[in-house]
């Protein structure tokens, strides 16, 4: 078994596996699936450009090719697989300083249903109103499941970039919701951050 926190990491020499859809500058939150999981045993990516969600495809997880035009738009996505359905959890944008998470399914990971919201608005949160949630990761705990996600936002000095402040928890017994948001933040990041250092603290 490998001890991964011992492990010795390099980066990979055909790094970067995939660019940026062109005029794109960023292509990011890649989401996976491995061949046991799809219908034609390939590995498939979902990962976001500026606003958009692409999707790619590997026979061995290294070389990859866009398959098709844009998913849908979208940002922060999530790929989760039950009984031969596949779901796209990610964040949607309904206004400029509003999102919430949303959710589209699929048989054959091409042709997908329209979106769904499933949660929108949060606690209060610092940054001048804007409400962002996002980070969707749905994990099935006995017959419930749990869908972690971000809110709220700060910002990354170091890298001029902004990523989110807390993370909070919804619970649901279906997939498909309703989904109940729990209380307060589970963690939260304090400070001046930057992207070397985010330290997330429990509230």
């Amino acid at each position: 078994m490998i001890n991964f926190a011992e492990a010795k990491w390099i980066d990979h020499p055909s790094n970067p596996l995939i660019e940026p859809p062109r005029p794109q500058w960023m292509i990011a939150d890649p989401t996976m699936l491995p061949p046991d999981k799809t219908p034609d045993g390939k590995w498939r990516m979902i990962a976001n450009s500026v606003g958009f969600l692409n999707h790619y495809q590997s026979a061995d997880g290294v070389a990859w090719e866009r398959v098709g035009g844009r998913v849908c738009r979208g940002i922060r996505p999530f790929l989760f697989w039950e009984d031969g359905v596949y779901f796209l959890f990610y964040e949607l944008h309904v206004r400029p300083w509003l999102s919430g998470i949303a959710v589209r399914t699929s048989a054959d990971l091409h042709a997908w249903s329209d979106a769904r919201m499933l949660i929108q608005g949060a606690w209060p949160v610092d940054g001048g109103g804007f409400k962002f949630l996002g980070n969707p990761c749905l994990v099935k705990a006995g017959d419930e499941y749990r869908l972690y996600y971000s809110n709220g936002w700060i910002w990354l000095w170091d890298c001029l970039y902004f990523e989110p402040k807390h993370i909070g928890v919804a619970t649901a017994k279906s997939i498909l919701g309703p989904y109940t948001r729990h209380g307060e933040p589970l963690l939260s990041q304090i400070g001046r951050a930057s992207c070397r250092e985010r330290v997330y603290h429990p509230v």
